[in-house]
């Protein structure tokens, strides 16, 4: 399952350089497109489960849980940012 996820993982380094490179998409768009994809699949996944996700998270796990999405999106801009640098094959 791991290979098939280092496949998965490549092909989208490879689409978003492409995007970057041939059509002048920013970081920032595709970053927002991720996020929201990740929103709309959260969304369905909590309604389908009947977690209550309000109800469920405890005042002292508020403030890790926002550090990791702070830090998470800082991340993925980052290597959003760095892919467009690194030198690939595909041009």
């Amino acid at each position: 399952m791991a290979n098939l996820a280092c496949i998965v993982y490549a092909l989208m380094q490879t689409c978003i350089k492409s995007l970057q490179i041939t059509d002048g998409v920013s970081a920032a768009e595709i970053r927002f497109i991720g996020s929201l994809f990740l929103l709309v699949t959260s969304f369905f996944y909590l309604q389908c489960s009947k977690y209550t996700f309000f109800k469920e998270i405890k005042r002292d796990q508020i403030l890790p849980l926002i550090t990791r999405a702070l830090a998470g999106t800082f991340a993925h801009i980052g290597l959003t940012l760095s892919i467009k640098s690194i030198p690939l094959s595909l041009y």
